[in-house]
């Protein structure tokens, strides 16, 4: 059936439901829903791409703030656009800092992969490369400050006991070999 829409000012073919008691065509009808629709996702993805950006600054001041705590392991720089995270064991690392940042990964991962790495300043890694073609300085240990300091002081207490621990092995091993042989 041939029929007259008021809103788009053509005859249709459309065999529309309870015919006199609609004004437009079903397609005419569909237009204001689906501008709605269209709408609300544009402030949807508005609201998320804002989400996501507070998110990253969050982290990112956090990241820059641990930065400035530790400093670097070099030097007493500490502000921390001059910082760069370092990871001595390279081939064991999956993602580095800057990554799991920009992938807004959850702080906790971060502190993770922060445990594992040391700060330097840009300068003083571009001199220890020069010097010894190592991207770590071995001239000086890293200084932890702040919270992180007990979890190093840890580390490095946790090693040396199992230094004394191979030590001993060692030697235990060497009094049963005289045990036997005598």
């Amino acid at each position: 059936m041939r029929r007259f829409c008021k809103s788009c000012k053509e005859w249709r073919e459309v065999d529309w439901k309870a015919p006199g008691t609609r004004s437009a065509c079903p397609k005419c009808l569909n237009e204001p829903a689906m501008l709605r629709f269209a709408a609300r996702q544009v402030v949807r993805r508005q609201r998320a791409a804002a989400r996501r950006q507070e998110r990253f600054e969050a982290i990112s001041a956090w990241a820059d703030a641990l930065k400035h705590q530790r400093g670097c392991c070099s030097c007493p720089e500490t502000d921390p656009s001059c910082l760069d995270w370092y990871r001595p064991d390279q081939a064991a690392k999956a993602k580095s800092i800057a990554q799991l940042i920009r992938e807004l990964k959850p702080v906790e991962d971060l502190k993770k992969e922060a445990l594992k790495c040391l700060v330097y300043c840009a300068n003083c890694h571009l001199k220890s490369l020069r010097e010894g073609g190592t991207a770590a300085p071995s001239h000086r240990e890293p200084k932890p400050k702040g919270p992180l300091a007990l979890l190093h002081l840890r580390e490095r207490q946790r090693r040396a006991m199992i230094a004394s621990l191979v030590s001993l092995d060692a030697e235990i091993a060497e009094l049963h070999g005289a045990l036997h042989q005598g």
